[in-house]
């Protein structure tokens, strides 16, 4: 078996990758973008789809300029208390600062409105949401086929030919979710199963 460090699709080299842009989109056109939105706006997209590593890069482009950021992130699984973590970060955060709120669908619509109002004396927001209308949609994660594959090719190497065979179907088994895409080909390497012929969709 492939051993956990030996492991080309293990967590630190995922999160060495960067955000697969399409069309020629880059984090400084996306800066501006959100600079011309008055510094308000939501980074839109299913589950697994590179929101979070987009915004990571974002965080860092903005703390190379001597931006101060404050993030917070919200899951399902904490969602009960989703909205007192909120107002206690939006009350510490400095009012000079960026506000980053990962998962603002785990707040309900009054939840979110108060939200809102409170943080509209800071320097900016930037959410990320499965769907779009919190706020403005800054970008939109679009998982293709394509970018999976480019994910792939920067993480293998040629002793491991042939993991690329069948993205198209596995990116349809985990319906355009590239992170469960990932972890499935982690799960391939550690044991070496190659790719074999497609079975079919998985629905």
């Amino acid at each position: 078996m492939t051993l956990a460090r030996d492991n080309p699709f293990r967590v630190e080299c995922l999160h060495a990758l960067a955000y697969e842009f399409e069309n020629g989109g880059s984090v400084a056109s996306l800066l501006l973008r959100f600079e011309e939105l008055g510094q308000r706006g939501a980074i839109v997209g299913p589950h697994g789809t590179g929101k979070t590593t987009l915004v990571q890069e974002l965080i860092q482009e903005w703390q190379r300029r001597g931006e101060s950021v404050q993030e917070i992130r919200l899951s399902a699984s904490k969602r009960a208390s989703a909205f007192r973590q909120v107002q206690k970060f939006v009350q510490e955060a400095p009012r000079e600062a960026i506000l980053i709120l990962d998962g603002a669908e785990q707040l309900n619509w009054w939840q979110w409105r108060r939200f809102v109002r409170q943080s509209s004396s800071h320097a900016g927001l930037l959410i990320t949401t499965h769907r779009p209308g919190r706020l403005t949609t800054l970008h939109e994660t679009r998982p293709s086929v394509a970018s999976l594959q480019s994910l792939v090719d920067q993480l293998v190497t040629d002793t491991h030919d042939g993991w690329g065979e069948d993205l198209p179907v596995l990116f349809e088994q985990h319906r355009g979710n590239i992170r469960d895409c990932l972890r499935e080909l982690y799960e391939r390497s550690s044991t070496k199963t190659l790719p074999g012929p497609a079975q079919g969709t998985g629905g």
